[in-house]
């Protein structure tokens, strides 16, 4: 499946920066995040806008790298309102192979909205 791609967006650090780039909500292929570091330091907004309780699955990842795989996916429920989740274990998210590094999510059908990714590194 081709997963739809959510835009990273990066805070720079002792700067301002403008509101988060979002993309559709895509439950039929799911979204795929390439984060530009660790998964330590990723978040994902969800604004979801569909009246009811949606899960939104963020997959285990591929044991290796992730060797917490085991720990499952975690599934988060969204009720027409904005929710932040993260960050990430790495150790149990991050896929490998030509996803390496990515982090998945799954939709469930009929949920709409947006999503977005930011990502805050850490400063020296």
């Amino acid at each position: 499946m081709a997963r739809t791609a959510v835009t990273v967006n990066t805070l720079s650090p002792n700067a301002s920066v403008a509101a988060p780039t979002t993309t559709a909500i895509d439950p039929t292929n799911g979204h795929s995040v390439a984060c530009p570091g660790p998964l330590e330091e990723l978040f994902i907004i969800i604004g979801a806008t569909y009246s009811g309780s949606k899960d939104y699955t963020f997959k285990a990842g591929d044991n290796p790298p992730a060797s917490s795989a085991g720990q499952g996916d975690l599934v988060v429920a969204v009720n027409n309102t904005t929710k932040w989740v993260g960050p990430f274990t790495s150790a149990r998210f991050v896929q490998s192979g030509a996803d390496s590094g990515q982090l998945h999510i799954d939709v469930a059908a009929g949920a709409t909205g947006t999503i977005a990714a930011v990502y805050v590194p850490r400063t020296a």
